[in-house]
């Protein structure tokens, strides 16, 4: 029976069934990969084992295999990520009339910067 933490900790979890198995860091983690969204930059992106090339989505990932029934959230859980890709997805379907101009700032470009145009010439 899973405790509440774990629930909420499982939230984060992203897995994927990774063909010939993955590795992180040189770690081999088997063909069924679990990670989550981390603020530690020193870890590199998961890739597969029998080519090297990158799982998709896993760019500042951390393979989390384990889940500890009584471990909270993971210190270096990357909060910002998450929210910004909720947001995405709200404006995906057609929600973003729902979003806040600070939260649709997230994850919008910068607006571009024209300039004033005099007499039709630049």
């Amino acid at each position: 029976m899973k405790t509440r933490l774990s629930l909420l900790r499982s939230h984060f979890i992203s897995a994927r069934n990774v063909t010939g198995g993955g590795q992180q860091n040189g770690v081999y983690l088997g063909k069924v990969v679990r990670w989550y969204q981390s603020t530690d930059a020193s870890n590199e992106p998961i890739k597969y084992a029998t080519n090297g090339n990158k799982v998709p989505k896993t760019e500042g990932a951390k393979a989390c295999m384990t889940l500890h029934d009584k471990q909270a959230h993971p210190v270096d859980l990357d909060y910002d990520w998450y929210n910004k890709e909720a947001i995405k997805i709200a404006i995906a379907v057609g929600c973003a009339h729902y979003l806040t101009p600070e939260q649709l700032a997230l994850v919008a470009p910068p607006p571009k910067k024209t300039r004033k145009v005099k007499n039709g010439t630049r």
